[in-house]
């Protein structure tokens, strides 16, 4: 390990510390309100959400630092990416920043178009919008579309098809839900029902990952109940009822099946055709993460109702403290991962980050002082993932951090442009209205403009221990449907997307909260 990675623990005390911010740009604009104020509703129908009036068009600069000039900041980002895609990659999937060429590594879906579509909305940019959704009705065909990671294209281009459809009300997302979700029915067709890991939409056709062989693993079995369940609710169509059917009893095999000893938390990676566990390595992150933040976010989606996923989050929750949460300095917590009978590893990657926001979700479900414990925690946790930007040389995180023996820190990885910091950030402030988290999603806003916007759009970077980062040559899809929207509405009032009404499956995407979905008998 270079001697740059190697920074002392002690320096994490930093992120406590209070700290001043310099504007990035001259000039001046105006920002107009966010979007009507639904506080006090439990669901809307859909098309409920209106165009933010933002106003259309790429502000001028030096807005100062109120929360309206920084929306408008994330706003002229956002417009920036979506041009440069547009420019140099429409209809592909993923924009090459830097060589300006489209990749299709999602199937060539034009995951970029369709996982930006609610972004686009929220946002207010209405001519990007129906440039999006033009393309969605006449571009978009699943026929010629040939092996997919069923996984991402469910949290990806159907949950983003659903999202479109529950903000606009426009029926030609619907109908392209639909479509794709007939086309996903054939992954269940597994001896335990867990689903495939990738399908051709255009053929009986599925299979496995090419690095886990007969396996597949915890997030994306137990990550696609949100939108399996959401198209069940508005579709007539039987397949859709299946697939929600097949995508719950996968929660009720993984609760059927879950060791006692660790309170809820299971393993990683399972045998499609014994239904078993394959190893015992247990980790919040990668590849386990969003199945965990899937059992409250499929309770809050149904109206509070369904036990199954409440008891299930809970007794997480019980082994996240009883054997997860370790404290390493001044009120900063590892989540560390448990490799079966060896010794506890103090890593955590970058989508461990996710965890403050699905905690303060959850608040409800704790007693009054099991909430002190929950928020501490969630606190703490926010913390050190934003120190792992303020540690870092660029002000950019890496992939991992680990904490040796010594209590000596180490960083490993690239900044990704990944959302789980961003969204942590925003469900802190949504909980508490501390100043610091919008100080924090500020800092790593200017940091992210400053290594990775490029002349076309933004980039990632290949490692962040350095004082000047080098750049890849990818900008993630993610990246506008998740980090830009997660940054924006951390600048916008409460009742923009209240979460009262809203639920974000795991790529950002807003789903109505909808009581109806409970099953009548």
């Amino acid at each position: 390990m270079s001697s740059s990675a190697r920074v002392l623990w002690k320096i994490a005390v930093l992120v406590s510390v209070g700290f001043a911010h310099s504007t990035l740009y001259e000039g001046s604009c105006s920002s107009a309100r966010s979007g009507e104020d639904w506080s006090g509703e439990t669901s809307l129908p859909v098309g409920g959400e209106q165009f933010g009036s933002e106003r259309d068009e790429t502000p001028r600069f030096n807005l100062g630092t109120g929360p309206e000039s920084r929306r408008a900041f994330v706003r002229e980002a956002t417009l920036h990416a979506w041009r440069g895609y547009a420019e140099k990659a429409w209809g592909t999937d993923e924009l090459q920043p830097l060589s300006g060429r489209g990749k299709n590594n999602f199937g060539g879906v034009g995951a970029t178009i369709v996982d930006s579509i609610s972004t686009l909305y929220i946002m207010g940019f209405k001519d990007e919008f129906n440039e999006a959704k033009s393309w969605v009705e006449s571009e978009l065909n699943f026929d010629g579309v040939g092996e997919v990671i069923v996984f991402e294209t469910v949290i990806r281009i159907l949950g983003g098809l659903l999202s479109a459809y529950h903000l606009s009300g426009e029926e030609v997302f619907l109908h392209k839900a639909e479509d794709l979700g007939r086309r996903l029915q054939k992954s269940f067709a597994t001896k335990t029902g867990f689903p495939f890991p990738r399908c051709d939409l255009n053929s009986t056709s599925c299979g496995f990952h090419r690095d886990y062989g007969r396996h597949v693993l915890l997030a994306e079995i137990g990550s696609i109940q949100l939108e399996f369940r959401a198209l069940s609710f508005h579709s007539n169509d039987q397949s859709a009822a299946a697939l929600r059917e097949h995508a719950e009893r996968v929660i009720e095999m993984l609760k059927e099946m879950g060791p006692k000893e660790n309170k809820g938390l299971i393993p990683y990676l399972l045998d499609i055709n014994s239904g078993r566990f394959s190893n015992g390595y247990i980790t919040l992150g990668s590849p386990s993460d969003s199945y965990f933040e899937y059992l409250l976010k499929t309770w809050i989606q149904g109206g509070r109702q369904e036990d199954m996923f409440r008891d299930m989050f809970l007794e997480v929750m019980d082994g996240i403290f009883a054997f997860m949460r370790v404290y390493v300095g001044d009120g900063i917590t590892i989540l560390q991962e448990l490799a079966g009978n060896s010794q506890p590893r103090k890593k955590m990657d970058h989508f461990t980050c996710y965890l403050p926001g699905v905690v303060t979700l959850g608040l409800e479900l704790a007693s009054l002082e099991e909430r002190k414990t929950w928020m501490s925690f969630a606190e703490n946790v926010t913390s050190t993932c934003f120190g792992m930007y303020r540690w870092s040389p660029c002000g950019l995180a890496a992939e991992h951090i680990e904490v040796d023996e010594d209590d000596f820190l180490y960083f490993s990885g690239g900044y990704m442009l990944r959302p789980e910091v961003t969204e942590a950030l925003f469900y802190m402030w949504r909980s508490t209205h501390e100043p610091k988290y919008r100080e924090w999603g500020w800092e790593i806003f200017e940091s992210i403009e400053r290594w990775c916007r490029t002349d076309l759009a933004f980039t990632v970077l290949v490692e962040t221990n350095s004082e000047d980062p080098a750049q890849g040559d990818s900008m993630p899809s993610f990246f506008i449907a998740e980090t830009l929207k997660y940054l924006y509405l951390l600048f916008s009032d409460d009742d923009r997307l209240s979460l009262n009404n809203w639920v974000f499956n795991t790529e950002g995407h807003p789903l109505l909260i909808t009581p109806g979905l409970i099953k009548t008998e």
